[in-house]
């Protein structure tokens, strides 16, 4: 049950453990979001965006069969970064920083000569505190939903990785 939406309940117990220790009441306010805060809440978007994914991908696959399935794999190195993959075009997310995601697309077959991956364009997410401490995550200035999100990619991956 523990996860990053219910670690301000843990903070709350400790701080009232610290008050109760030492006798001093702490007038300051823990869930004031950091940039620690931001790398957190970025790593589990990003591992609720391939929950999500998968899940689509796993429906995509049991009606598509196995020709033209759609592969997800996580990326080496990084904490949460994942990309789809299918016919040599590949669909990458990554966290750039804290707070935002990059959405790059590479085609294997088609790529440029002297011109690296993380040159190309992307797509980006941005995390922007909103009231009471939640964290909005937005597309160009506007905010998103989940399910469109994963609507949207999915039909472009899918339709750019065609054969």
């Amino acid at each position: 049950m523990e996860t990053i939406q219910n670690n301000w309940v843990k903070t709350l117990v400790h701080q009232e453990e610290q008050m109760e220790k030492t006798g001093k009441i702490s007038t300051t306010n823990p869930f004031v979001p950091s940039k620690v805060d931001l790398q957190e809440h970025t790593v589990e978007f990003l591992k609720q965006l391939r929950t999500a994914f998968t899940q689509h991908i796993s429906f995509f696959n049991q009606l598509k069969g196995y020709m033209g399935s759609i592969r997800i794999y996580g990326i080496t190195g990084t904490t949460a970064d994942f990309m789809l993959f299918r016919n040599g075009y590949k669909m990458i997310f990554s966290m750039k920083e804290a707070g935002w995601i990059s959405i790059r697309f590479s085609n294997m077959d088609a790529a440029l000569p002297g011109q690296e991956e993380q040159n190309r364009p992307s797509d980006y997410l941005k995390g922007a505190w909103g009231a009471f401490g939640e964290l909005k995550w937005t597309h160009q200035g506007k905010d998103i939903r989940m399910d469109y999100l994963i609507r949207y990619y999915m039909t472009h991956f899918v339709k750019q990785s065609l054969r």
